[in-house]
């Protein structure tokens, strides 16, 4: 995932049920990746750091790439 990378991630929809199911998915493959120990906790927490989300698509101005 490229907020592990260091880039800010923005998840964009117009349901926020959709958003919360979304980010609770990666937050589980997040705890996944610690519990292998692929991943530092300090890194899952700085990877879930840099997603952030919207459901009204203003932030998506001045997005670099975006993905639908």
């Amino acid at each position: 995932m490229i907020a592990s990378r260091g880039m800010n991630v923005l998840l964009n929809d117009t349901n926020p049920l959709a958003l919360e199911r979304g980010l609770g998915q990666l937050k589980k493959a997040l705890e996944r990746l610690v519990k292998k120990d692929s991943m530092l906790p300090d890194d899952a927490a700085a990877t879930l750091g840099r997603i952030h989300t919207s459901h009204n698509g203003l932030e998506v101005r001045g997005c670099c790439v975006a993905r639908q």
